[in-house]
């Protein structure tokens, strides 16, 4: 299939409710996801229709403030799995990366491995993902569980703004916080994915999704 069909194809789809890691070929999607406590910046370029990778960058911290981590970062995303239908559409991807990271309860930096798995269902009205995500090497060892669940407010066509609430629910390991819940409002309108929560009341979440092509 050549690219105009690729482009094509993904404007037909059911209008995107998450960040597919993985897009279509020569597409770049750019991101940032930050709050108080957690900053994550991503770019990642789609260079066959399973593969993409790009740069990214981690900064979090405890609650307290007392334990904190830096993780410039890069990564590989590969599609394993895809199901198309009509009105719908489910996805299975796998990650790898590598990071260096800091923090301050030991000095120095350490090689971090970034393994990650990712499963989604959508269609034009409802959204459901589970992702998983593990940071590993020597005194760094988090493990990140993220459920979203969520509906549309009406089946919006891709030149439309369409409005979608997320219930997000995420938990880290090793960094003495509780699990967070954050009803979010996400907005995606063509290549455009705006996101707003609160995160269990506390605190505002942001997150912005960008795509665009060479």
């Amino acid at each position: 299939m050549n690219r105009a069909a690729l482009c094509i194809a993904a404007l037909l789809a059911p209008p995107a409710a998450l960040a597919h890691p993985v897009t279509f070929p020569e597409n770049v999607m750019v991101m940032g996801e930050v709050d108080r406590n957690w900053q994550d910046f991503n770019a990642w370029y789609t260079f066959t229709t399973k593969q993409a990778v790009g740069p990214g960058y981690m900064g979090f911290r405890s609650e307290d403030g007392s334990r904190k981590r830096e993780i410039p970062n890069v990564h590989y995303n590969y599609r394993a799995a895809r199901w198309n239908w009509p009105d719908a559409q489910a996805n299975i991807y796998l990650q790898a990366g590598l990071g260096s990271a800091t923090g301050n309860d030991f000095s120095g930096s350490r090689t971090v491995f970034l393994p990650g798995f990712q499963a989604d269902y959508e269609t034009r009205r409802i959204y459901t993902a589970a992702r998983w995500h593990a940071i590993q090497g020597g005194p760094v060892n988090h493990t990140s569980r993220n459920l979203q669940a969520g509906f549309a407010f009406y089946a919006g066509e891709y030149d439309d703004w369409s409005p979608w609430f997320i219930l997000d629910v995420r938990k880290m390991s090793n960094l003495g916080m509780d699990t967070e819940v954050t009803p979010t409002l996400r907005l995606v309108h063509k290549n455009l994915f705006l996101e707003a929560g609160t995160v269990d009341g506390k605190r505002a979440r942001l997150n912005v999704m960008f795509n665009f092509s060479f």
